[in-house]
């Protein structure tokens, strides 16, 4: 992601939530999924959800990916278009 940044002379931040924290995780989630219109999370929920939606990949609250790994190229052109 820094080298991403880098490239298209902008500063972010990026934050890597330590799912070992369940109801951080579930908090940080929730305040994603909101806005992007996508169903809520909780301790019930959350199990099922990671199995199918982890990783959740996002710029400015915007979700780019869910549930897969981008390329490199791909994840590039995702940030570049959301940062656009």
């Amino acid at each position: 992601m820094e080298e991403i940044g880098y490239k298209l002379g902008r500063k972010f931040m990026a934050e890597f939530v330590d799912t070992g924290s369940v109801l951080y995780t579930i908090e940080r989630l929730n305040r994603l999924l909101v806005p992007n219109d996508e169903p809520t999370v909780d301790g019930d929920t959350y199990g099922e959800f990671m199995k199918v939606a982890a990783p959740v990949i996002a710029v400015d609250n915007h979700i780019l990916f869910m549930g897969e790994y981008p390329g490199k190229e791909e994840l590039e052109k995702a940030v570049h278009e959301a940062l656009g």
